[in-house]
């Protein structure tokens, strides 16, 4: 993507997130590694597992993400907002992210860009 993201755009993901089942729509900014913003409603979201990193930059609302161990026991929980914006998920980590308000995020992967999937 090579022009600014508009307010309309940041809008238009936050209500097509409003309609899906887990609360995400995002917003591509790129591949390789894979960019984009995500926006997202407050609703439970689904536990999953990335093989690499992520990297979480809040740029608007509050989102917690929650990281699990190897039995699916909560091992840590943060809050992300304007003033804890940036938070690393460690490769092959069993996690949630969950918005507690509807908000707006940069996230940034290795490798190339996959579409939104979730474990079941």
């Amino acid at each position: 993507m090579n022009s600014p993201i508009s307010d309309k755009e940041i809008h238009d993901a936050l209500e097509r997130a409003r309609q899906t089942p887990f609360g995400f729509a995002r917003i591509e900014l790129g591949t390789s590694p894979s960019r984009f913003v995500m926006c997202c409603q407050p609703v439970p979201s689904p536990i999953q597992r990335h093989p690499e990193w992520e990297l979480i930059s809040m740029i608007s609302g509050k989102v917690e993400v929650v990281l699990f161990g190897s039995n699916l026991t909560e091992t840590e929980r943060h809050l992300l907002d304007a003033s804890n914006p940036v938070f690393e998920i460690p490769g092959d980590t069993v996690h949630s992210v969950t918005a507690v308000t509807a908000a707006v995020f940069l996230e940034v992967k290795p490798g190339e860009s996959r579409p939104l999937f979730f474990n079941k």
